[in-house]
């Protein structure tokens, strides 16, 4: 029962003074591929400490105009076309140096795929890990994203995709289902993605729920994956067709407000809420004497995630996993959940009922009550 992070540039320092604390309870760092060099301290104190080191290979991105690196030793040329890796000795020797870029910094090597929001590429996906699982060290595990739909992975069987997967030599799944994770899903939808991570992780698959801050906890409480991840302070939620999207306006120099060249810029945790809140949004809840002391933050002062949100976020986070992994029983685990969740809700409506600022818009409980309705079933059988 873990949580994995997810580095972005400037997050190694927070993320080392956060190690050097032993959490129970990380499961993995990862780190984006054209920071190894420079979050190298991170990943030595990671790996000291007992956590698993991955690297965001980005190979999806590279795909579509607009992804900004510096350098990636593995990529001639931009964008990168799916394509030209049918071929087989194009794909092995594109998998040869996406192996040697992970080969000094990770623990499990993860293999290059694309979204799959076709047959094809999710063969071409499938192919590049097998591929991967020749070329690496036998000795540390395959770890592969599953960046997909739905619609496709219930038309191709999740069963049967996961023993695909199984079968080319992977043990670690990061599926990432777009889109996923906003504050307006319904139950239906929420629980035929929990059905299709347990099913894939019945393959004998680690499977991680990528980019999942609100559905996560409740996937882990059920017993449908083993971990999820987030950013710091961000990367809560899944939306390729939006990722890319973004991608795109930011090189053009078109970035929203929560937004800079990198990408999206950390939250404030709310944990009461259960929301990562936009930082004018965070500042203004926690200066209101009003609601602030029932935000739930941990922190050495209520007022410090309005300077610095990361370090909070990571406390915040960690303790969340921590008090469900305290709880032996799955019951236990679903009904501390289901509190959890309607506290939050009715904080939300407090806060928009009385202490939502000006120019911003009403908090959505939609998500929330959705798992809130999830869970009440499971407990009702």
């Amino acid at each position: 029962m873990k949580i994995d992070f997810r580095l972005s540039r400037n997050d190694h320092r927070v993320i080392e003074d956060f190690l050097a604390q032993r959490p129970e309870h990380v499961g993995a760092l990862v780190v984006e591929a054209p920071n190894l060099e420079r979050q190298a301290a991170a990943i030595e104190l990671a790996r000291s400490v007992g956590v698993e080191v991955v690297v965001e290979l980005h190979t999806e991105r590279l795909a579509f105009e607009g992804f900004e690196v510096d350098h990636l030793d593995y990529v001639d040329h931009l964008p990168l076309n799916p394509a030209e890796l049918v071929e087989e000795s194009a794909r092995t020797e594109f998998v040869k140096r996406v192996v040697a870029v992970q080969d000094p910094y990770a623990t499990q090597i993860t293999a290059p795929s694309f979204h799959a929001d076709s047959r094809e590429l999710l063969s071409l996906n499938l192919r590049l890990a097998d591929a991967t699982a020749t070329a690496a060290d036998q000795n540390r595990p395959i770890r592969a994203v599953l960046s997909t739909t739905r619609s496709l992975l219930v038309e191709q069987g999740p069963s049967i995709v996961g023993a695909r997967y199984r079968a080319a030599g992977v043990g670690v799944i990061d599926l990432r289902i777009s889109p996923l994770g906003g504050d307006d899903e319904g139950p239906a939808k929420i629980r035929s993605v929990l059905q299709l991570a347990e099913t894939i992780r019945g393959s004998g698959l680690h499977v991680t729920l990528g980019h999942q801050g609100v559905i996560g906890p409740v996937a882990l409480a059920l017993d449908a994956v083993d971990s999820f991840s987030v950013g710091v302070g961000q990367r809560e939620q899944y939306n390729f067709r939006g990722l890319i999207a973004s991608q795109r306006r930011s090189a053009s120099g078109d970035r929203g407000e929560e937004e800079d060249r990198r990408g999206p810029i950390s939250g404030i945790r709310l944990p009461a809420l259960d929301l990562t809140a936009p930082r004018g949004l965070g500042r203004a809840l926690i200066a209101d004497r009003g609601i602030r002391s029932r935000l739930g933050i941990v922190a050495d002062t209520i007022e410090a995630p309005a300077g610095d949100p990361r370090p909070a976020y990571l406390q915040n986070r960690h303790h969340q996993v921590a008090a469900l992994a305290d709880l032996q029983n799955g019951r236990w685990r679903a009904v501390r959940e289901v509190e959890r969740i309607a506290r939050a809700i009715e904080l939300r409506q407090l806060v928009n009922s009385a202490h939502l600022p000006d120019g911003f818009r009403p908090l959505k409980i939609r998500t929330l009550s959705s798992m809130r309705g999830i869970l009440e079933e499971v407990l009702a059988d």
